[in-house]
């Protein structure tokens, strides 16, 4: 029997307490003994689109099928996993319940009817969007290149069999969720509204969509505080060097 094999079988009779503890301790050990193979962390970029930018990538997909499946969401927010997890038995007339893949937390939404459109009636056990994690990526990546916004913010520190330095793209499928709960922010002025469009359970994981990369406004800053007066003290006769 397989090491993995095993360990399945012995986690599939612990308390739900244990598992939970377990799971902090794998992720602990994991960063502590593989930190030199991770990836830097996108935190001082911004990752969800603009309007223009949108508005530039989806007159790019030809394609009614993967434009219904990115229009989903930009409207919801959805993460990718949960998009491809909804089924028939999740549409309930105008309702949609959608099951958080991070976390237990489920909500269900009252759809409008721009949305309900792109949304074709199914079997309980059909897919809404029948379609491959990995095909998706592929169609993003395709029509992101085809409307140039293939950026790059960086490359990773070579890894893998072939020691590959991997591309990493300013968005992503995941940058229609940020573009989302952003526009939903601008629209309401409410952040504990966006959290629960978002289906956090903790205020502090909605805020971390709003991170952006404010070097611009910073420079801007430093301009304007450095006026003509700053230069006439710097530049003063009298003014004694340590």
């Amino acid at each position: 029997m397989s090491f993995v094999n095993e360990f399945e079988l012995q986690i599939a009779v612990i308390s739900d307490q244990k598992l939970k503890y377990l799971s902090k301790r794998l992720t602990a050990v994991r960063k502590e003994r593989f930190r030199k193979n991770e990836s830097l962390q996108c935190e001082t970029i911004e990752r969800a689109f603009t309007e223009e930018e949108f508005q530039k990538f989806m007159d790019g997909v030809e394609n009614p099928f993967h434009r219904a499946c990115f229009v989903m969401m930009g409207a919801l927010g959805l993460r990718v996993g949960e998009l491809l997890a909804l089924s028939g038995r999740d549409l309930d007339r105008e309702e949609l319940l959608i099951d958080s893949t991070k976390g237990s937390y489920k909500a269900r939404f009252r759809l409008p009817d721009s949305i309900l459109g792109i949304i074709h009636a199914t079997e309980p056990d059909d897919k809404l969007f029948p379609i491959s994690d990995k095909m998706l990526r592929q169609a993003f990546a395709k029509y992101r290149k085809k409307v140039g916004l293939n950026r790059l913010y960086m490359y990773t520190k070579p890894c893998g069999p072939k020691n590959i330095r991997n591309r990493r793209y300013d968005l992503t499928l995941h940058s229609f969720r940020h573009y989302a709960l952003q526009k939903a922010y601008l629209i309401s002025k409410d952040v504990d509204l966006v959290r629960r469009l978002a289906r956090h359970k903790h205020l502090e994981t909605t805020l971390q969509y709003f991170r952006k990369n404010r070097k611009d406004e910073v420079e801007n800053l430093l301009q304007k505080m450095a006026s003509p007066k700053i230069a006439t003290i710097m530049t003063n006769k009298n003014l004694k060097e340590d």
